[in-house]
């Protein structure tokens, strides 16, 4: 494993802040982060840590380019290992993370750290919200719509099904309507930072998580371990994400998010973290199936349920997604379940591999 020696200020004093970028094959799209963060409006010392994750393309001779810490993984490790690796290299007592895939503007790292000024000690984990860097496909506004990655309320903490579908019906399950810091269940991995000791002290990131949530073991190791109100969000920072052009990676995204919470789930009970809407889309339409088998003739209000369960429940649209093309929101809830449903399809997949290994 190769790393850039660390870079200290001209005075020899040790960064404020480090970020750790972790990348895979991310030549088409690193560039636009890393000059994003080599151009931020911070007065203090940062380091940027790009952790090249086994990449076969050309990552590494892009990241070169930049003022920039490169560690270089010969293998492709997985996203927790390469995070630890970012953390083990780091020298700030901050350490923040964002994706290949995301632009920070220009005043991300200064909010991140004037925002940790404010907090007490007590707190370990804060985070900001995510928004959609371009609107120009579908898959793109579906996301801006939905607010695909958003830090979940700290009311989902402990949440089962019934209030999981109230927070649907209120449209409560994600923070963005606040614009005051406050505790939350957990972060978006592609907008977080944390207290380094508090990472080393609850062992880093799980390295069985290769990819999707690994950000939800760790604030709940912190939450654990320092109090429910140990993770914080502000929605003041805010991140950039260059969402995938492709409604696939929306579906990829949930499914391995879903493997890795049925794999928690296997592990270590309590409720599943399911979402309600896909569920009962699943369930209507495993019902009208049954009944078709049966011979009875009104099977069909079942499956007009599983139709009309998307319009009827999913969360409502913000102010944000202004950007949608009006022709196009009655298809986003209609994703909005079918993302869900790969989601809980992950989840089974990921409980039933961890009994497997038991």
């Amino acid at each position: 494993m190769n790393a850039a020696p660390p870079q200290m200020s001209h005075d020899g004093s040790a960064p404020v802040i480090s970020v750790v970028v972790c990348t895979h094959n991310g030549e088409g799209t690193i560039r636009d982060t890393l000059r994003a963060l080599t151009s931020q409006n911070f007065a203090g010392e940062m380091e940027i840590i790009v952790v090249d994750d086994g990449s076969t393309d050309l990552t590494s001779e892009v990241v070169r380019k930049f003022p920039v810490r490169l560690i270089s993984s010969p293998t492709n490790v997985g996203l927790s290992a390469a995070r630890n690796l970012g953390i083990e290299a780091s020298l700030a007592p901050l350490v923040a993370f964002t994706d290949d895939d995301c632009i920070p503007p220009p005043g991300w790292v200064a909010n991140l750290v004037t925002e940790w000024a404010k907090l007490n000690g007590d707190i370990q984990a804060l985070g900001g919200t995510v928004q959609s860097h371009a609107t120009d496909t579908f898959n793109r506004r579906f996301n801006q719509f939905h607010h695909t990655l958003a830090p979940a309320s700290l009311r989902l903490s402990g949440a089962g099904f019934l209030l999981r579908l109230w927070l649907y019906l209120r449209n409560e399950g994600i923070v963005i309507s606040s614009d005051s810091p406050q505790p939350v269940f957990v972060l978006v991995g592609a907008n977080m930072s944390f207290r380094r000791d508090a990472l080393k002290e609850i062992g880093g990131f799980d390295v069985r998580r290769r990819f999707g949530g690994d950000e939800i073991p760790v604030c709940a190791a912190i939450q654990q371990r320092w109090g429910q109100e140990s993770v914080w969000c502000s929605p003041s920072i805010v991140m950039h994400h260059n969402f995938d052009p492709k409604l696939r990676d929306t579906f990829r995204r949930a499914y391995a998010y879903g493997r890795g919470s049925g794999r928690d789930f296997a592990e270590q009970g309590g409720i599943p973290s399911v979402g309600p809407i896909g569920l009962l889309v699943m369930a209507a339409g495993a019902g009208a199936i049954c009944f078709k088998f049966l011979g009875i003739r009104s099977w069909w209000l079942l499956l007009a349920c599983a139709m009309l369960a998307p319009y009827m429940i999913a969360a409502r649209p913000t102010s944000s997604s202004s950007k949608a093309r009006w022709t196009e929101k009655p298809l986003f809830r209609l994703v909005i379940a079918l993302e869900e449903i790969s989601g809980i399809i992950g989840f089974v997949g990921g409980w039933l591999r961890s009994k497997e290994t038991k």
